[in-house]
């Protein structure tokens, strides 16, 4: 009788040792189960990602093409109203002509060489001083207002002359129209020239006559850009 019931508890024991044994794989299967389908998730993520990344820098290349086809589109405008005013200066000029600033205009190949001035350096000039300056030196040479424009052109580099070569070419010809795309470009507005005359102070080595002209400048190009009249009840708006 305790044979048998040993024999019946020996064999309890092994399926119960089996049961634990199958409750364990089925979890470790459940397990890997999970990981595989984990694995396979972040996978899907993965290539989602690749996916979205690859249509980005495909727009990005699109949008980079457009703009250089744009900047060439504008390029060869501009270079086909300068060959049209070549060739309405060559049906006005006659022979070649040098001024004193050595700006030599020739008939029928070029209506000018490089004016005899710095070229536009961003890093050490103000935009608004530099046409200033090239102005001054335009009137001084009696050049043809139309042809402002082109002569400020070539001395343009880097930003400013990416400014001219985007514009049309029917407004990169205008000198009025450049000007003031320039003058934007560099943050040059009316409420800007109104901060620099506001906080004006003297520079180091700066003359009060100095100080003053600059003042003076800054005022002009404020009352210029704001497009108010110089009397009494056009600058009390401005002020007030």
């Amino acid at each position: 009788m305790k044979l048998r019931q040993y024999e019946l508890e020996k064999e309890e024991k092994e399926r119960q040792e089996k049961e634990r044994l199958r409750q364990f794989e089925l979890q470790r299967a459940d397990q890997e189960a999970k990981e595989k389908d984990k694995d396979r998730q972040l996978e899907i993520e993965r290539i989602k990602k690749e996916e979205k990344d690859r249509q980005m820098e495909l727009e990005r290349v699109k949008i980079a093409a457009e703009q250089e086809q744009e900047k060439h589109k504008h390029e060869m405008e501009r270079m086909e109203m300068q060959h049209k005013l070549q060739e309405q200066g060559a049906k006005v000029k006659t022979e070649s002509d040098k001024t004193e600033e050595g700006v030599e205009i020739i008939s029928g190949k070029s209506l000018a060489k490089v004016p005899r001035m710095p070229y536009f350096d961003e890093e050490r000039d103000f935009m608004d001083s530099y046409l200033g300056r090239f102005e001054r030196f335009a009137e001084s040479q009696k050049w043809n207002r139309s042809h402002w424009a082109m002569y400020l052109s070539a001395l343009l580099k880097g930003q400013a002359l990416d400014v001219f070569s985007m514009m049309p070419a029917d407004q990169a010809n205008d000198y009025d129209k450049l000007k003031d795309a320039l003058l934007k470009r560099y943050l040059l507005s009316a409420d800007g020239f109104k901060r620099r005359f506001r906080t004006a102070k003297p520079e180091t080595g700066e003359t009060p006559s100095q100080f003053l002209t600059r003042l003076d400048n800054y005022l002009e190009r404020w009352i210029e850009l704001a497009k108010v009249t110089k009397s009494y009840d056009g600058l009390k708006t401005l002020f007030v």
